[in-house]
């Protein structure tokens, strides 16, 4: 899930630290309020995108502070794939 998660989220442009501040929405406010956000990411694309997963965890009865906290690891490690990404690529020749 992580990986694919930073795949598309890499695909769009999504930057790191975007996905970083999202996961400390989720960390202080829960999934309930993360899925209100108008605009959880930049750009309209990065924005459906993570809708597309807060309403997804936001739909899990199982839902507390352990739970949000998981999803908010589950952010962190998806931005660290993408700047591992970005890292590789830059470090590539072309």
């Amino acid at each position: 899930m992580t990986v694919a998660g930073a795949l598309a989220a890499d695909r769009l442009g999504t930057r790191p630290r975007s996905l970083t501040f999202l996961a400390e929405v989720v960390r202080r406010g829960g999934t309930g309020y993360a899925v209100t956000l108008p605009e959880p990411l930049p750009t309209p694309e990065q924005t459906a995108l993570a809708a597309t997963w807060l309403e997804a965890v936001n739909s899990n009865p199982a839902q507390g502070p352990e739970y949000d906290e998981a999803v908010a690891r589950w952010l962190e490690n998806v931005a660290l794939v993408v700047a591992a990404r970005r890292k590789a690529r830059a470090g590539t020749p072309d």
